[in-house]
């Protein structure tokens, strides 16, 4: 191995170890699947390695991996798909949730249009300013605080609709972003 091989090897290591919960948050987020997003990860952090950027601060490193790893679910979400049985097996692919209702509000940023997903999840979820999301989603800040307030608004009805639907009663919940 080369002492530039073992450079982009140690620097993606870096990443690794700094950026593994945004990249596979999104590819979950994206993905829905945990084995896909586990192959979507691992796909953006082998072109982390065989391209090896460079970067002008860790910033710019990081709008670059989410950048890449929405690219790389996209490519995810066009290929021809085989049913598995992890299809089935929806549940192994959440998180645990201290309460209903934030199992609630997960599903329902999944089942989102992908413009309001992505721009919550960076906002909220990574906790990126309107900047920066606006700058990693390639467009301006407006129309992303455009995406946040439809996806909020979009989540407060699907999740009022759900409670309607099942009978839940009363305002006992986390606020939803």
């Amino acid at each position: 191995m080369t002492r530039r091989s073992k450079d982009n090897a140690a620097r993606t290591e870096r990443a690794v170890m700094r950026y593994k919960d945004t990249v596979y948050g999104i590819a979950m987020t994206q993905l829905g699947s945990r084995s896909n997003a586990d192959d979507a990860f691992q796909d953006v952090f082998m072109t982390h390695l065989t391209k090896a950027p460079v970067f002008t601060s860790d910033e710019h490193e990081k709008a670059w991996l989410i950048r890449t790893t929405i690219n790389i679910c996209r490519r995810y979400n066009v290929m021809p798909r085989f049913i598995t049985v992890e299809d089935f097996s929806d549940i192994a692919d959440r998180p645990s949730f201290d309460t209903e209702y934030q199992r609630e509000v997960f599903d329902e940023v999944r089942a989102l249009p992908e413009k309001y997903r992505m721009a919550i999840y960076l906002h909220y979820f990574e906790g990126m300013s309107t900047a920066a999301c606006a700058e990693v989603l390639k467009i301006s800040e407006a129309a992303l605080r455009k995406r946040l307030s439809r996806g909020r608004e979009l989540l407060h009805k699907r999740l009022e609709c759900d409670r309607n639907e099942t009978g839940l009663q009363g305002n006992k919940r986390t606020a939803i972003p």
